[in-house]
Parts: structure tokens; C-alpha cells; sequence
């Protein structure tokens, strides 16, 4: 099902010519980019990457070079077909199966644990950073960075001196995540 709306999708002419060439980011160097914005791009930027999990299952991040609304939508594309193969080679796909990662104990005790961690995740639009201190089991402090807060500043640069319907297609394929986004 998945191929079928990928061929359709790369078949319709309209969306190829409101997408393509709009919202073009041609610094395949921006190190602020992240997640499929990222990788439409060209910058091979993925938590995943380094992932032996995703490693053992011969993951590699899919990659666009064009940069635009219309490279951002197919690297979409191209990442859930993807996903579904990944998921069909764990297994989990076909015996319904729920994830268990295992290493985490239900009954542990968290009411004397005091510490900080760390942890980077790959969200369906980029990197996730989460740092937490706990002093005797109770959260002193916790930061959230997300990919939506970084990819803000990239609106004006999308959008300045451009038609309307060509700033919205252009922010719209950013995927900002109004959840994410804190000022």
C-alpha cells in the first residue's frame, strides 16, 4: 500500500510543481538543521545512525540532496516505507508482538536514586535531546530540546520575498510541531 501512494504521489503533476524548488535550503552544511529536514538535504543526520539495535537490522538513513518541500515530502515517503521494513524484520509486524527493550526493572525503586542522565532520540522530526537530575527519586530539573524549536528560525529565510501559498507550502514542509515549540 505504501509503494502504491508513493508511485501515485510521485506521478501527480500538481503536487510536484507546488513543491518542487519551493522552500529550498541550500546549505548542505547548516549544522542546526535536523530529522528529515536534515536528510532532504543532504546532511546524514540521524540519532538512529549509531544505533547497534538499528545497525543490526542494516538501517541507513534515507537521504535527499535537493532541499526542498518536494525532497522533505519524499524522504517522508521513503522513511515509512522504511519503517515498515525495519518493523517486518524484527518481526514484531507479524506476530503482534510488543516491544520489549528489556533492562528496565517494574519493581525498582526509584525513591533513593539521585543523578543525572542524558538521552538523544530520533523523532519523527529529528533529534530529541532530554536531560533530568533527580535528587532522592524526585525530578530537580529537566530540559527538552526539540527539532521543531531549532527548525523556527529557518521561516524567515523561507519565506521572505515569496508568494503566499509558496511561504506556506515551504513552512508546512518543516513539520513544526506546535507541541514542541517553546519561546
Amino acid at each position: 500500500a505504501m509503494k502504491t501512494l508513493n508511485t501515485r504521489l510521485r506521478r501527480t503533476p500538481l503536487l510536484n510543481s507546488r513543491t518542487t524548488g519551493i522552500g529550498k535550503l541550500n546549505d548542505h552544511t547548516d549544522i542546526t538543521l535536523l530529522g528529515p529536514v536534515a536528510r532532504a538535504s543532504g546532511i546524514n543526520k540521524d540519532a538512529r545512525s549509531n544505533d547497534t539495535f538499528y545497525l543490526k537490522l542494516g538501517f541507513t538513513p534515507a537521504i535527499e540532496k535537493n532541499g526542498d518541500a518536494r525532497a522533505r515530502l519524499q524522504l517522508r515517503l521513503n522513511e515509512i516505507n522504511d519503517s515498515l521494513i525495519l518493523i517486518e524484520k524484527t518481526g514484531f509486524a507479524s506476530n503482534g508482538a510488543i516491544c520489549n527493550f528489556g533492562g528496565v526493572n517494574e519493581n525498582a525503586k526509584i525513591s533513593d536514586i539521585s543523578g543525572s542522565g542524558e538521552a538523544v532520540i530520533e523523532t519523527a522530526r529529528g533529534q530529541a535531546h532530554l536531560q533530568v537530575s533527580l535528587e532522592k527519586g524526585q525530578v530537580m530539573d529537566a530540559k527538552l530540546e526539540t527539532p521543531s524549536t531549532h527548525h523556527l528560525n529557518l521561516i524567515e529565510r523561507l519565506t521572505t520575498q515569496q508568494e503566499l501559498g509558496d511561504a506556506l507550502v515551504a513552512v508546512n514542509s518543516l513539520d513544526l510541531s506546535p507541541w514542541e515549540i517553546r519561546l
